[in-house]
């Protein structure tokens, strides 16, 4: 953090050649979030840096899209039922305030 910090304080934010902050879009009924998937030491260098918009690369296909939850790979392989994940979708999407948690945590299963 500290070494992304003092770069980009002394070259500034500089993408093309020293890549871009990557993202995967989190795709809801009424409006979209973005998962930072790399880059979280600059996007916080440039948040401390004063900097409220900052460019990323999102890649075409990394978007999970809460209409297509039926494809998603642990509801197929039935590790989630559908409204399971989009409960936990929804964290994403909504944030962690009024999620309802169990009243007792899942037991850890080893495989």
């Amino acid at each position: 953090m500290e070494r992304a910090l003092n770069t980009i304080s002394a070259r500034g934010y500089q993408p093309k050649a020293m890549g871009y902050i990557t993202v995967s879009e989190f795709r809801g009924t009424d409006r979209s979030v973005y998962l930072v998937t790399d880059g979280n030491h600059r996007l916080s260098a440039l948040v401390a840096l004063g900097h409220r918009q900052v460019v990323v690369k999102r890649d075409t296909w990394a978007c999970v899209s809460l209409a297509d939850c039926n494809t998603w790979p642990q509801v197929q392989l039935g590790r989630y039922t559908c409204q399971d994940a989009t409960a936990l979708f929804d964290v994403y999407v909504k944030g962690v305030d009024g999620f309802v948690r169990a009243p007792c945590p899942a037991p850890i299963l080893d495989e």
